[in-house]
């Protein structure tokens, strides 16, 4: 399904979450995409020692990558990467945020934290920066706070 989006859409960069890959277990799915995909590279951050989650990014292979130092964070996982492209580059986030749960022991009050600690690391970006991923807010409702608060911490 993922070649076939990227492939059918000609698309040069497909970024996932909750890729349920694990970094021991499903190398076999990774290495059977970019078998299909040869010109593409993939970055891969895994969720260790859980269940679901990871981000994913399949970039063809004519973009020069940087990985981008970032802090590690409890509330969400992310890529941070700036691709580059003859003269033109940008800085790629993708992001996934769990849904706070009793078990997972997580809250928005702790992910607005760490999402200001990530976006005080980006602000000196001098290049486009898209923002992407899955951040389990449900902005189509306007009875929910966190999404309203969410809406307004990115205005």
């Amino acid at each position: 399904m993922i070649c076939d989006i990227i492939i059918s859409n000609q698309l040069d960069i497909f970024a996932i979450t909750e890729t349920w890959l694990h970094s021991e277990t499903n190398n076999v799915a990774i290495v059977e995409i970019l078998n299909t995909l040869p010109d593409f590279t993939v970055f891969h951050i895994p969720r260790p020692d859980k269940k679901g989650g990871g981000t994913a990014l399949f970039v063809r292979t004519s973009f020069n990558i940087t990985k981008n130092q970032t802090p590690t964070f409890i509330s969400f996982e992310h890529i941070d990467i700036t691709p580059t492209y003859k003269n033109f580059n940008f800085r790629l986030v993708v992001i996934y945020r769990p849904q706070p749960s009793t078990k997972n022991k997580l809250t928005t009050a702790k992910f607005f934290i760490e999402f200001a600690r990530l976006t005080e690391n980006l602000k000196n970006c001098n290049s486009p920066l898209p923002i992407t991923g899955d951040f389990n807010f449900h902005l189509d409702n306007n009875d929910k706070a966190d999404a309203g608060n969410f809406l307004d911490f990115l205005s």
